[in-house]
């Protein structure tokens, strides 16, 4: 993990809500890769396709390819991460990068899926 914060999850029946605001964060010294939060507390049902939140960054996130579009964070689980968020940019399938040696950084995340559990 590279960097730590606290979410704040609701489950009512199968639906899940989840918000996180990580603040200050410093990416000092890390090369630019692919953004993955994990720890999600339940998997989402994938039988349902992909479930779609909202990301919101400040001097945290860059897509090389299309850098002017914006960002969506897809709810997504596998053998390597276990449940987790990926980030995409919004009109291409391409993955979101953090921006290396970013300090003070910001991200906010929410988003409610329908889990298998």
């Amino acid at each position: 993990t590279k960097q730590t914060c606290t979410a704040h999850y609701v489950k009512t029946g199968k639906l899940v809500y989840i918000h996180f605001t990580a603040k200050n964060l410093n990416l000092t010294g890390y090369a630019g890769g692919s953004m993955r939060m994990k720890g999600l507390p339940y998997a989402p049902d994938s039988t349902v396709g992909e479930q779609i939140g909202s990301i919101h960054g400040v001097n945290f996130m860059v897509n090389n390819y299309h850098a002017d579009d914006g960002h969506i964070a897809v709810v997504s689980k596998d053998a390597t991460y276990g449940n987790y968020i990926h980030v995409f940019s919004e009109q291409v399938n391409q993955e979101t990068t953090y921006i290396t040696n970013a300090t003070g950084a910001t991200v906010r995340v929410s988003i409610h899926y329908i889990t298998s559990d």
